[in-house]
């Protein structure tokens, strides 16, 4: 499979449910309107730098990224079985290392690793999707893509889709099959609400004063050290920092910013902001978090399930 048409399968499978680099800033564009809860003004905030470690609340209700490369495997074990059944020597090979963020709080408050800045600056080393190489695959033949992502008109196998030679497609392709299998009769992933809720959280707690006064703060630190950015995503999303290796200033950039994070306790403050609007916006929504818990529970459990039965 060509690394266009594997990207075509993440897409219609996964949606924007698990994004890489710069999740989180890509997440708030689509928050509730529902305003946070305020974080209580005497939140204590810890001292804390590297953030890859950390959890916050919400996460419990989110996939990790170990969690998301489980599911893609068992995915990946679910199309061959399907297009197998179906005649076709399908072949998906490895799911491959994962990508991106270490974690689910890996730079979601930007870079936090002095070490990892000043060898790869904002950039994710051999985790970064944009120097990783896919393999070249032979492209599928027609009937191997109308097998695998259903056929091109968008027919279901009750709309009469089928392979050259008669065999009825399920619906939406293996692909389609596989989700519904994983998913079971709800969304693949996490829930909408655990996902909106953790954009919401994200985008209100930068709007919260503490959190504002410390971006000041090291707004003022990065300027001192001839740097001039509003907040860390000004940086990290600096043009010249997305090319597929870092630019030259980058890694002095991105070691000034860790610094500044560290001297003004910009991930401490930021942190525990975020922890407390998260604990409220749970405990005043109780049964739907369990509710989202139970699904991720489940589909973990058809995604061990879907492995055990494909060795």
């Amino acid at each position: 499979m060509t690394l266009n048409e594997r990207t075509r399968v993440a897409v219609q499978r996964w949606g924007a449910v698990f994004t890489g680099l710069l999740a989180a800033s890509l997440l708030a564009g689509c928050a509730s309107r529902e305003p946070a809860p305020e974080a209580a003004p005497g939140t204590k905030a810890p001292v804390l730098l590297k953030s890859v470690d950390l959890r916050l609340p919400l996460d419990t209700y989110l996939f990790s990224p170990s969690e998301q490369q489980r599911m893609e495997e068992a995915r990946a074990a679910l199309d061959t079985t399907c297009m197998r059944r179906l005649g076709l020597d399908y072949d998906p090979g490895p799911v491959g290392p994962p990508l991106g963020p270490r974690s689910l709080m890996d730079r979601r408050y930007g870079v936090t690793d002095e070490a990892e800045a000043a060898s790869d600056g904002y950039h994710l080393g051999d985790r970064d999707p944009r120097t990783r190489t896919a393999p070249t695959r032979e492209p599928l033949t027609d009937a191997e893509n109308s097998a695998l992502l259903g056929s091109s008109q968008g027919a279901s196998a009750g709309d009469g889709a089928s392979l050259p030679d008669g065999r009825p497609v399920p619906a939406g392709g293996c692909v389609g099959e596989s989700t519904k299998a994983l998913a079971g009769g709800g969304q693949l992933g996490p829930t909408d609400p655990v996902r909106k809720a953790n954009a919401q959280t994200f985008k209100s707690s930068m709007a919260d004063a503490r959190v504002v006064k410390v971006f000041g703060a090291w707004s003022r630190c990065m300027e001192k050290r001839g740097h001039a950015y509003a907040d860390p995503f000004a940086a990290m999303s600096e043009s010249r920092f997305q090319g597929a290796e870092p630019a030259p200033d980058e890694p002095e950039v991105a070691v000034a910013d860790v610094a500044c994070k560290k001297r003004t306790n910009l991930v401490g403050t930021w942190f525990a902001v975020e922890t407390a609007q998260q604990e409220k916006l749970i405990a005043r929504n109780r049964s739907t978090f369990d509710d989202a818990l139970k699904s991720k529970k489940e589909q973990l459990s058809r995604a061990a399930e879907a492995l055990g039965n494909s060795r």
